[in-house]
């Protein structure tokens, strides 16, 4: 069971089986909404705009593990009230994006409960002033009353300043060098004796600028081979580097498999960069390609000895 803050009124909310009855169909993810005392709740509130939110609904943004890799947003709209709420023609726009997103998927918001309406986000933006809030305007109707409402929803695990935050540094660093990896996973060995090597190349692009790449981090499946605690690496590439390539030398993080059956970011590689002359520093995150993933997965299964992977 997994607890986390809603928006609003101080609401924790609970995750649920979609086993609840009902003559409506219920989409999306839906979690239980237990109102706490307001001394409990979190700074950040949704702020209703011209067109008011009705009372009884509390509007948020969270991006989970899961939705990292696939550029996704979920817009999470609670009914703190006693009345079922039928939500549709939901859209999120942020200054941080080159266009607002919608989900036109319909969903109803039973009472005591919270629904999300997940957005694919849109290319960012990196220059200018993005110091506007992010815009969340949906339509509802509860029995005879309908509406249109227009928020700026509470945003309490800061969702918006950190994807900004690793998208501009991406946009920053693939103007520089392009960081790829191979194709595919080498490994020597088999079973527990194996050791695993994931080669990436880096080609200058010829733009301004460097990029200091200082080490490679450890993820939940892959750890550097020898115990270390990381990959350093203290590479700086700019416009008159020559293409080169780098192997990280692979054991497991874990030898469990609910930890690859419960992956979400175990093949991202976190790159520790800092771009010039910007002075801009951060975790820059590499994806595996899809066939390198899956042979990550068959290697881990037969180094930890626990049969197929998933």
């Amino acid at each position: 069971m997994r607890f986390f803050w809603s928006a609003g009124a101080a609401l924790l909310v609970v995750a649920v089986a979609s086993g609840c009855t009902s003559s409506q169909p219920v989409t999306g993810r839906f979690t239980a909404v237990i109102p706490l005392p307001s001394s409990s709740a979190p700074s950040t509130a949704a702020t209703p705009l011209p067109a008011d939110l009705p009372a009884d609904l509390s509007v948020e943004i969270e991006q989970e593990r899961s939705d990292y890799g696939i550029r996704q947003l979920q817009v999470r709209v609670a009914n703190g009230g006693a009345t079922p709420y039928a939500v549709t023609n939901v859209t999120f726009g942020s200054p941080n994006f080159v266009v607002p997103v919608g989900n036109t998927e319909p969903g109803r918001v039973l009472p005591a409960l919270s629904l999300d309406f997940p957005v694919l986000l849109p290319a960012p933006v990196c220059s200018g002033d993005r110091s506007a809030s992010p815009i969340v305007t949906f339509d509802w109707s509860a029995g005879a009353e309908t509406g249109r409402s227009t928020v700026v929803p509470a945003d309490p695990l800061g969702a918006m300043k950190r994807i900004n935050g690793e998208d501009c540094l991406a946009e920053s660093v693939a103007g520089i060098v392009d960081i790829a990896p191979a194709a595919h996973l080498r490994v020597d060995g088999s079973g527990a004796a194996s050791v695993a090597h994931i080669d990436l190349s880096l080609t200058p692009t010829g733009g301004a600028g460097s990029v200091v790449i200082d080490g490679v981090g450890p993820t939940t499946l892959l750890a550097p081979a020898g115990g270390a605690l990381s990959w350093p690496l203290a590479l700086a590439v700019d416009a008159a580097s020559a293409p080169s390539s780098l192997t990280l030398d692979v054991e497991p993080g874990r030898c469990e498999p609910h930890v690859i059956a419960e992956d979400k970011r175990g093949t991202y590689l976190p790159l520790t960069v800092t771009v010039q002359p910007a002075g801009v520093s951060g975790t820059y995150y590499l994806p595996l390609g899809d066939a390198e993933k899956a042979e990550v997965y068959s290697w881990l299964a037969d180094h930890c000895g626990f049969g197929a992977s998933p």
